[in-house]
């Protein structure tokens, strides 16, 4: 879990989870995620601490929790030993669980919570009690404070029961109307922020075409079988991996059909449910806005990988080895390429390296304060560096250059420009511009890093 420095995503969330619970709460609100992660990273590092491997083992936890919930769940719809067995490794070998359990995000803390949500609520709606019920409470309330891809999973269990009710007219269904209020009302101090960030959006999602909505639908299940890095090989494979992963996403996706009136079996037809509800309604929102990613639907996992192991169940014997040969070799040729594709995505080590060669404490150092802004600051808290803070003089390339100019003391400098950040059309004009407000170059290094590159500057003062 160390082989990959802290990529944006996770230096935010150090960033923030280093601030009181109050500015957490606050930040949170400005941004687009709900803020229980946050608080929790804040307690967890307090704890342990802030290195890569101690705020990434957080993730590694709640990826071990899961498979523990799972094995409960597979242990109520599985009756053979062996594949119950089976559904675990299949989830202890995703790439997809694995990639995601190497982030300091609050995906696998969402994953845990959802299917423990799901764990109890099919537990109160067989035989309700009081005790389990509060649980089911805590850990669904705790989902949507967490992401609000939780909803997708609360939205599905309301379809259950609405279903249930239709079916039963059992007025006994009340208690579990009361359960959602529960919800509601401890919901209810973040829902004005829910819906000013939902209907804000992030100006980066774009409407989508068929055909890339078809094709992100497919790397849902190319990363989650076949590994992330699978887009990086030649074409025959992935051509191939296509191939085998429309197979499963129609399994997945018509398993309730098949459960209900195939094997006409209520247990899997309502599991399948968390999945193939979930997933249909993030294609449909994702065609206005390109919500369809892996690391969102990742709380889907566990109930993909249910509905696969009751689906072979259902076959004969040969189709049964067939199918269960296919996907453990599926998991290996997927870790094959997890472990054996040397990326690293935002690495900003050798630029660390650099700056610990050549600059020094007592110069000064420029950089938007966020993307590698935030990455010099970890260095310098958490190292043993030989450079400063970089200093901040504004929040955008426009606003930096502004402060420059007003600035008579700063003679000698660094300066970074990062081109994964959101806007770099400017960029370009740095030394022509720097020329301008009386800096000449000293030095400039180039460092290349997917997705983008960095690019180093020392600049002096020119005499009059």
């Amino acid at each position: 879990i160390e082989q990959k420095n802290l990529w944006f995503d996770e230096i935010f969330s150090w960033n923030l989870s280093q601030k009181s619970f109050i500015e957490i709460i606050e930040g949170t609100a400005g941004d687009i995620h709900p803020p229980l992660f946050y608080l929790t990273l804040h307690v967890w590092t307090f704890i342990f601490g802030e290195s890569v491997f101690a705020m990434r083992m957080l993730s590694v936890i709640f990826s071990l929790l899961t498979a523990f919930i799972l094995y409960q769940l597979l242990s109520i719809f599985i009756k053979d030993k062996i594949f119950i067995i089976f559904g675990i490794l299949l989830f202890a070998l995703s790439p997809l669980n694995i990639y995601y359990s190497q982030e300091v995000r609050m995906l696998n803390m969402n994953l845990f919570l959802c299917i423990a949500s799901v764990y109890y609520f099919l537990r109160i709606r067989n035989n309700f009690t009081p005790k389990e019920n509060i649980f089911y409470i805590c850990v669904t309330t705790a989902a949507i404070y967490t992401h609000y891809f939780a909803f997708l999973i609360l939205g599905t269990q309301i379809l259950i029961l609405f279903y249930d009710y239709l079916k039963t007219k059992d007025r006994l269904l009340h208690r579990h109307g009361l359960s959602f209020i529960a919800i509601l009302l401890l919901y209810i101090p973040w829902i004005a922020i829910m819906i000013r960030q939902i209907s804000g959006g992030q100006p980066w999602r774009t409407p989508q075409t068929i055909l890339q909505l078809f094709k992100n639908t497919l790397a849902f299940f190319n990363d989650t079988f076949f590994s992330y890095y699978i887009y990086y090989q030649n074409v025959i494979p992935l051509r191939i991996i296509e191939f085998i992963s429309i197979i499963i996403l129609l399994i997945a996706v018509f398993a309730p059909l098949y459960f209900k009136f195939k094997q006409r079996n209520e247990n899997f037809f309502i599991i399948s449910l968390f999945f193939s509800i979930p997933f249909v309604a993030a294609v449909l929102i994702s065609y206005n806005n390109s919500i369809l990613l892996s690391r969102y639907l990742s709380i889907l996992l566990p109930f993909l990988i249910i509905s696969l192991i009751a689906f072979i169940t259902f076959q004969n014997s040969f189709r049964k080895i067939i199918l269960t040969s296919l996907l453990i070799l599926i998991s290996i040729f997927g870790l094959i390429f997890n472990y054996s594709f040397d990326f690293k995505n935002n690495d900003f080590r050798p630029v660390i390296s650099y700056l610990d060669s050549n600059a020094d404490k007592n110069e000064i150092i420029v950089s938007e304060p966020h993307y590698m802004g935030w990455h010099l600051e970890y260095h310098v808290e958490t190292s043993n560096s030989n450079f400063s803070k970089p200093v901040t003089l504004g929040w955008s390339y426009n606003m930096i250059l502004d402060s420059i100019n007003h600035k008579n003391d700063l003679d000698e400098f660094w300066f970074l420009l990062d081109y994964s950040s959101l806007d770099t059309s400017e960029y370009n004009s740095l030394e022509e511009r720097m020329f301008d407000l009386g800096f000449s170059k000293k030095i400039n290094h180039t460092f290349y890093i997917i997705p983008a590159r960095i690019e180093i500057y020392k600049f002096e003062r020119k005499s009059n």
